[in-house]
């Protein structure tokens, strides 16, 4: 494996040579430690831009049935409580994959969360997967 030595903080670009600005963003470049090395995923080795991905939220039985994601009751409080709603949230440039993950912390439907705009088809199959395992808890239940 081949052992990067340099990186871009801003966009990610990792080098095993020295390279003094990132060819992505023009950033500067840094030396950095096996400890750094450790917390980097690489999705894409063809141009060594780094990627992470938001998890998805477990999924759970709402007791109707319907699939929802683990709300996280900060999130949730901070969004009943807050001076800022949904719609307004909606109006800012926040990235798609933000939307979604704030859409599972507020604990969205699977089902819902499938009708919404900024839900892309890739995030969604993830979701739809990993509450497979619900699925089949909620069959059992019904068919008692």
């Amino acid at each position: 494996m081949k052992k990067f030595e340099f990186y871009c903080g801003q966009c990610g670009f990792l080098s095993s040579e020295k390279i003094d600005k990132s060819p992505i963003c023009k950033g500067e470049t840094s030396k950095y430690g096996p400890h750094q090395e450790t917390k980097m995923r690489y999705h894409n080795r063809e141009d060594l831009r780094l990627k992470q991905e938001h998890p998805i939220q477990p999924l759970e039985d709402d007791g109707n049935a319907v699939l929802r994601f683990k709300q996280n009751n900060i999130v949730r409080y901070l969004l009943d409580h807050g001076s800022i709603g949904l719609n307004q949230l909606a109006l800012i440039d926040f990235p798609k994959e933000d939307h979604e993950q704030f859409a599972q912390l507020i604990g969205y439907s699977l089902s819902g969360f499938g009708d919404l705009s900024f839900v892309s088809d890739s995030t969604f199959e993830k979701a739809s997967k990993s509450g497979e395992p619900a699925v089949k808890v909620i069959m059992e239940k019904l068919n008692k």
